[in-house]
């Protein structure tokens, strides 16, 4: 193989890399309008919670998924925004929601009344 012949692999390889690593910058196929998505999950055992965060930090108007998995049957509730999910045994039961008012809420189980987090809303855009 050439010198050049080289030359005009190596150049169109590397620009090839760079335009597969430029279009990996864009905005998610998942959130096409450019808000701030995020979930955030829980694990439930008998009506407490055994993992996840203590607080969720969001700004108004980002998209929140609350990804819960409980062995028993229970209901979750958002105070505030007045959001419930029916959780299953066993199965991940997910809710998602705009978090558009600013301040701090509850989430908390029906049966034992146990918060699970605090959903603190701060104002401004994702």
């Amino acid at each position: 193989m050439s010198r050049i012949t080289r030359i005009q692999i190596l150049t169109v390889a590397a620009i090839a890399s760079g335009t597969l690593m430029l279009s990996g910058c864009g905005k998610s196929a998942d959130n096409p309008s450019g808000q701030q998505a995020t979930t955030v999950t829980f694990a439930i055992t008998d009506g407490h919670k055994t993992s996840g965060p203590d607080t969720i930090d969001a700004k108004s108007g980002e998209t929140l998924t609350l990804e819960v998995t409980s062995n028993v049957a229970d209901e979750l509730h958002v105070h505030g925004y007045d959001k419930e999910l029916e959780l299953a045994p066993n199965a991940t039961a997910r809710l998602t929601f705009t978090t558009d008012i600013p301040g701090t809420f509850e989430i908390e189980l029906h049966s034992t009344d146990s918060v699970v987090a605090s959903l603190r809303v701060n104002p401004g855009r994702a």
